[in-house]
């Protein structure tokens, strides 16, 4: 990493926390986990099979903020920059596209998984307050953990290209939205389909399935290849995309 690198991350990070959006993010983050985390301790009392983190993903209410939450983040990394005109200055600066790209990735990332803080403090609590009456073992909570970093890397890297195409925060955030649902729902055919061969092709974007298998404290390479491949190849076309741009100013 270049000494520029660590000196956007840091103009990028204090513009996230300067940003209003960003405590009402985590002010509705934290509310809503609260109400998830509530739910599933509930149904713990009607299971004995499976621990909180496998009763809270297999919630289809933890995932409205999943799918959403680095749509909302990455909306304005580019399309502000070129509405206040201030990419400008990064286009001239004697900084890299890469260093740009990684930063703006770097501190979206970062600001992501600050927003799963809460969630993890409930379930914590939650343990002390029921003496661990359904212990979840460490493993369960770092593959829990990584699952969540891996999809925020995936999603924020998407978000990242579809802001850097356009100057518009809404239309980058629908743009992303709508590429992350089709991803989830095309996922799900995996259940409607009969060949070997697709199934096992879907199994590899089955985001709900990997989410599960993780917070069970299973390891499967499957996400891993897929997240991190994509994640690559995001932030490359990103590069691409402000090259192309750099030539054009």
């Amino acid at each position: 990493m270049t000494k520029a690198f660590f000196v956007l991350l840091k103009r990028e990070i204090s513009s996230m926390a300067g940003s209003p959006i960003a405590y009402i993010m985590l002010v509705v983050m934290s509310l809503f986990t609260l109400f998830v985390i509530y739910g599933a301790a509930v149904n713990l009392e009607q299971t004995s099979q499976m621990n909180i983190l496998q009763l809270i993903f297999r919630s289809l209410p933890i995932w409205f903020p999943i799918l959403i939450m680095s749509p909302l983040i990455t909306m304005g990394l580019f399309a502000e920059e070129y509405k206040t005109g201030t990419i400008e200055m990064l286009m001239t600066a004697p900084v890299t596209d890469l260093d740009v790209v990684l930063s703006k990735f770097s501190a979206a990332v970062i600001f992501y998984s600050a927003l799963w803080i809460p969630a993890w403090i409930d379930v914590i609590v939650f343990q002390v307050l029921t003496d661990g009456a359904a212990p979840i073992h460490l493993a369960h909570y770092i593959l829990t953990y990584v699952m969540l970093i891996l999809l925020g890397m995936f999603f924020g890297s998407m978000g990242l290209f579809l802001s850097s195409l356009t100057r518009s925060q809404l239309l980058a955030a629908f743009l992303s939205v709508i590429s992350i649902l089709v991803i989830f729902f095309i996922g799900l055919l995996r259940y409607q389909t009969t060949d070997p061969f697709v199934e096992d092709l879907l199994g590899y974007i089955l985001i709900i399935q990997h989410m599960i298998i993780f917070s069970e404290g299973v390891v499967d390479s499957r996400p891993f290849i897929f997240y991190l491949s994509s994640t690559l190849l995001f932030l490359a076309l990103t590069q691409r995309v402000l090259a192309v741009k750099r030539l054009k100013a």
